[in-house]
């Protein structure tokens, strides 16, 4: 048996390694995070090494396991953990669990909220799920910088909300060969990664895998020169689903991979990698954590002290009927409090069962001055925090009729598990009565109903309200109760266009549709541009015809949505599904003659993706076409190689709008192959094949070609074009290249 001090010694031979190496080693450059490309690593990683990083997914409780097993090694890992599933039964980790984990080391990344596939929600979901997983972590005093995308759901909109939210790298899933597929990738993601926002990993690991499975992603990449490896694991258990490792397969790569250290291939968690400052956390809603002040409500049960009701509001609603019916409740909008004590007038702050965290009177309000917001930082089990109608004999808790059903309606927002709560008043007393389903966690504000049960017989009065059940916040505003036998159903507003993958021109006229059901004279419309962080007014007071013809702004976005909101009643409103596009008119070609391009022309392979959009260029000088050496004409002159170089490449980024038909005008000595987002779409004299190292089958003196070429290469937005400009032969003299894009929309 391995003595128990070995893998410490073997872990220590890392650092000492690495320290060796300091000097002759250059620390990565590149790009700010920000920017979704390169960032300043952690530590410095000696030139040809293989890094390894275990990732857990999904906050399984098995993965407490690793703990102890990643302890016997001197190891750490990264868990992506999704925020609302924390504590939320025993199936998951708990908040102990994860406090437990980062004492010993290991980092926690974000995994969104609730695990949801965000290529398959809209774009303000998709804005909750990412930012507030990583806000809520931070909240439990976990410093957040990696991120992992749920189901492989790596969409361009999603890369961008990862930076939003203030990541500073994304896993992706797939892309590095593996011994179940993707015999053409490459062998390892490099380091730095390409984009470390999409860095490319093997798929994850199966309960069928065998230990040469694993150990062949780690002999790949060392075999390749080294480069960056994620292991992606979920349950550590025997045979308990698909996706999971047996505890003593586990134990075993990670004995044969500890000695490693010492050949040049280290384990780190991913932040160790990539390195980058902690930015604040964001909220997907703009707020910013710590906590708001308030005033906070720390006891256990309900709030001490009789509460001062105040004057009743005449029950009059002043936050608008939603439904149509007569709204039941005193002080819907929570905007009157009489004595100060930041608790809205007939509403009761309740903590029920064992938590921590706070409440506060908020101005973000839905309507009006005045919200109020609940925060959970701990809880037991069965515990909440919820807002109710003051339960008393009839001041503020309505009067029901027995067998009839009564909705209730609020605005709220919340990234953690809310329900709705009724209890009801008897002659002998208060009884809690009924919950509704799990509400949908949203980032805007959302309007949830939800209708009771038939009152039961006896039934004197009810108290309603919100309750928030997870280590998240939610803030709550415009409440409403009809007795559904006395009022219609609620009136709607709903976006028909656009409502996602549109592309609008600056300038032009579009049609804004949508639909309605009850009796809106009037709706407001606006506009974002940056996924709905902020909002300008197109126009307020239109008819509510169910068409506006909107003149687009000349402000370019690939993050637009349009919002509608009636203007007698603002909380009744829809925004659309995802994003659109807005892109300038075409004038002229899109990259005409003479255009300024990043170039390549140091005679060296740039890897198998130089020509895919995702590939990080900022290293690259530029210059004006025409780009070349040897005859005299250029506006760029390029550098020439001995023996000439086979290859030089360019690039050009151009944002478009919709394309129906395409053609390009190119000049090129002596072969050349143009690439649209990765696609070649037009070669000549390739014949010998597109490598790096073979030259053009024939020679041309300055040729110009034209050609139509396929649309379907083309997306709405950004595109990248790239060119390969090939040599004839090692004594060739001169090279040219310049080219010109027309599109038609």
């Amino acid at each position: 048996m391995r003595s128990p001090s070995a893998p410490n010694s073997w872990h220590s031979l890392t650092f000492l390694f690495l320290a060796s190496c300091i000097a002759a080693c250059s620390s990565y450059g590149g790009d700010d995070a920000a920017g979704g490309n390169r960032s300043e690593p952690a530590a410095i990683v000696p030139a040809g090494s293989t890094v390894v990083t275990f990732t857990f997914a999904d906050t399984r409780k098995s993965q407490t396991l690793a703990g102890p097993l990643f302890a016997r090694y001197g190891m750490h890992a990264t868990f992506y953990v999704n925020s609302g599933r924390v504590g939320a039964s025993s199936s998951y980790l708990s908040l102990a669990d994860l406090r437990s984990l980062a004492a010993a080391g290991h980092e926690i990344g974000g995994h969104t909220v609730d695990h949801v596939d965000l290529s398959t929600v809209p774009a303000a979901e998709a804005r909750h799920q990412i930012c507030d997983c990583r806000a809520d972590l931070m909240a439990m005093g976990f410093p957040v910088t990696s991120f992992a995308y749920p189901f492989g759901s790596d969409t361009p909109t999603a890369r961008l909300l990862v930076i939003d939210c203030n990541y500073n790298s994304a896993r992706a899933t797939g892309g590095i060969k593996n011994p179940y597929g993707c015999s053409s990738c490459p062998p390892a993601e490099t380091i730095p990664p390409a984009d470390v926002f999409l860095m490319r990993t093997p798929p994850s690991v199966e309960s069928d895998w065998t230990l040469a499975d694993l150990q062949s992603l780690v002999l790949q990449a060392e075999a390749a020169g080294g480069g960056y490896i994620q292991v992606s694991l979920h349950e550590i258990c025997d045979g308990c689903g698909t996706y999971s490792i047996k505890e003593s397969l586990l134990d075993a790569f990670l004995a044969w991979l500890a000695p490693r250290a010492s050949r040049g291939t280290f384990v780190m968690t991913t932040n160790e990698l990539i390195g980058g400052a902690v930015k604040p956390p964001v909220y997907s809603d703009g707020g910013t954590f710590p906590f708001d002040a308030g005033t906070f409500d720390a006891g256990t049960g309900f709030d001490a002290g009789t509460p001062d009701a105040g004057p009743a509001d005449g029950g009059v609603s002043d936050g608008g009927v939603g439904d149509g019916g007569t709204n039941l409740l005193r002080n819907p909008s929570l905007e009157t409090d009489t004595n100060s004590d930041n608790v809205p007038d007939c509403w009761r702050r309740v903590n029920t069962g064992s938590t921590s965290g706070g409440w506060s009177r908020t101005s973000d309000a839905h309507t009006g001055s005045w919200a109020q917001t609940a925060r959970i930082a701990s809880l037991s089990s069965g515990a909440d925090r919820r807002l109710i109608v003051m339960q008393d004999t009839g001041t503020c808790s309505p009067v029901v009729t027995p067998g009839h059903t009564y909705r209730v309606s609020a605005w709220y927002k919340t990234p953690g598990s809310a329900v709705f709560v009724a209890s009801y008043r008897t002659s002998s007393g208060w009884v809690e009565w009924a919950t509704s389903p799990v509400l949908p966690t949203s980032t805007p504000y959302r309007l949830a109903e939800w209708t009771t049960p038939p009152v039961p017989a006896g039934a004197l009065n009810i108290s309603v309200g919100l309750a928030l059940r997870s280590v998240a916040s939610m803030t709550m505003d415009d409440f409403s109760l009809v007795d559904v036998s006395a009022g219609p159903t609620p009136d709607t507003l709903h976006v028909v266009t656009p409502n996602g993958g549109e592309s609008l021109t600056t300038g032009s006229t579009y049609d804004i549709r949508w639909d309605s059901t009850g009796t809106w004279s009037s709706v407001g419309l606006a506009y974002s541009t940056d996924l709905g962080t902020t909002w300008t007014t197109i126009v307020t007071g239109a008819p509510n015809t169910g068409r506006y013809t909107w003149t687009i702004p000349t402000t370019t976005t690939t993050r637009g949505l349009v919002r509608i909101s009636s203007t007698s009643a603002p909380f009744v409103s829809d925004t659309s599904d995802a994003a659109f596009t807005i892109v300038p008119p075409p004038s002229g070609p899109a990259i005409p003659l003479g255009s300024t391009w990043k170039y390549n022309a140091s005679g060296t392979d740039p890897g198998a993706s130089w020509n895919l959009p995702s590939y990080v260029d900022s290293a690259w000088p530029s210059g004006a076409a025409e780009l070349g050496y040897g005859d005299g004409d250029e506006r760029t002159v390029i550098p020439k190689t001995t023996p000439s170089q086979s290859s030089v490449y360019f690039r050009k980024k151009v944002t478009l709008g919709a394309v129906s038909a395409a053609s390009l005008r190119v000049k090129y000595d002596d072969g050349v192959a143009v690439y649209v987002n990765g696609t070649l779409v037009y070669s000549v004299n390739m014949a010998n094949g597109l490598g790096h190292s073979t030259y053009a089958s024939a020679s041309t003196e300055n040729a110009v070609s034209i050609a139509s070429i396929s649309p379907a290469a083309f997306v709405a937005g950004e595109n990248t074009i790239a060119v390969m400009v090939k040599q004839v032969g090692p004594t060739s003299p001169d090279l040219s290249f310049d080219l010109e894009l027309s599109v038609t929309p």
